[in-house]
């Protein structure tokens, strides 16, 4: 399939000229995603294949308006050069293996479009447009999952790193796209394996962008899905705490970014869902896990107004007395219908399932499964 994507004069002149010394030269990522969602792309990346990388570093030489330089934060051979003032990305298409943790545990290899395309999270974001010819490279069915509004993981090289975890949902979000059920399997499988140690830095990086993009995100949701531990929420909020935040930068960032909207409200014995419920100090005192011994750092530490402390303190020695573990937990609830859309309902039949726990219903996770089958 041949289209025609809006990238610049000498754009395709830096591709003409990559093509004559024997290589071929792709947009890929957002920009053609972008394109198949109807959206102008923002920033166009290139990908080169079939030739040494010191050879596309000359043509970027030739071309570039401002010194080439490599990308820093990048592990891989990224470098960037610059056209029509605009920073353009240019990797060498590259195989990843893991071989260790963090985002610098692969090793890269030259590699062909497929394997460049293998290594992509997302069928989405694994479409490429090769610039001379005008021909659409979609190995995994991307451009059908747009159309079909499905976030879809590409292949098992997913499992290699927990950063991929947070950035299928934030597209997810982003888009309005409905899970793949295979892909929320992995994810969860991924999650039950892991040591959350490894998921420490990718996840307060993925929180820190959210809270300053806003786009949307709900952390409840996640937590619930049981794809981010509320530990790692906790963390950050220590760290906004360590960074100085006073109360009401922390006040407006629990509220929105949607935590706050996912806790239960402890009433006499019994836990009912709190999504009306604007007690922000009851939802902290359920954000620390009744611990009372973390009130008060923390709360010197942002400057919390005495009368809210107390608060918070009297709700963590009321949720500690007699508070059960629940028994069902969101991963159980997806598993149960794994086409369904992850949202609100997942909390909501989490919190229904503990009702009928502390009523005596059921007494183990298979019993709880089947208890929330029969709803």
């Amino acid at each position: 399939m041949k289209v025609e994507i809006k990238v610049s004069k000498k754009i395709k002149e830096f591709a003409e000229a990559i093509e004559f010394i024997g290589g071929r030269c792709f947009v890929v990522g957002g920009a053609v995603r972008d394109h198949f969602m109807g959206q102008e792309a923002i920033d166009i990346d290139i990908m080169v294949s079939r030739i040494d990388f010191d050879k596309i570093v000359e043509v970027m030489k030739r071309f570039s308006e401002s010194p080439v330089k490599q990308v820093v934060e990048s592990h891989a051979p990224v470098w960037m050069m610059v056209i029509d003032g605009e920073q353009i990305e240019v990797a060498q298409a590259r195989s990843e293996r893991k071989v260790s943790q963090g985002k610098s545990g692969f090793v890269f290899e030259p590699a062909d479009e497929m394997e460049d395309m293998e290594r992509r999270d997302v069928s989405v974001g694994a479409i490429s447009w090769r610039i001379v010819s005008q021909e659409i490279f979609d190995p995994f069915g991307g451009i059908a999952d747009i159309e079909a509004k499905v976030m879809r993981h590409v292949g098992p090289a997913f499992k290699d790193s927990p950063e991929r975890i947070f950035r299928f949902w934030a597209q997810m979000v982003r888009f309005d796209f409905d899970g793949d059920a295979d892909s929320f399997e992995m994810i969860q499988d991924m999650v039950k394996s892991a040591k959350w140690g490894m998921f420490n830095k990718e996840s307060g990086e993925f929180i820190e962008g959210q809270r300053q993009e806003r786009d949307g995100m709900s952390f409840g949701m996640m937590i619930e899905a049981g794809f981010i531990p509320m530990s790692q929420i906790w963390r950050h909020f220590e760290k906004m705490a360590n960074k100085g935040s006073g109360w009401d930068k922390f006040r407006q960032f629990f509220i929105k970014s949607g935590i706050s909207d996912m806790f239960p409200e402890f009433i006499g014995s019994r836990f009912v869902f709190a999504k009306d419920s604007d007690e922000m100090e009851w939802k902290f005192a359920c954000m620390i896990g009744f611990k009372e011994r973390h009130v008060k750092s923390f709360a010197d530490k942002i400057g919390m107004p005495k009368a809210v402390e107390r608060r918070v303190r009297e709700f963590c020695e009321w949720g500690m007395n007699g508070k059960p573990e629940p028994i069902i937990q969101g991963r159980h609830v997806i598993s149960v219908w794994p086409d369904r859309k992850v949202g609100r309902w997942v909390g909501e039949m989490v919190h229904k399932a503990f009702e009928a726990q502390v009523a005596g219903e059921f007494d183990s996770v298979e019993s709880g499964i089947e208890w929330i089958s029969s709803r």
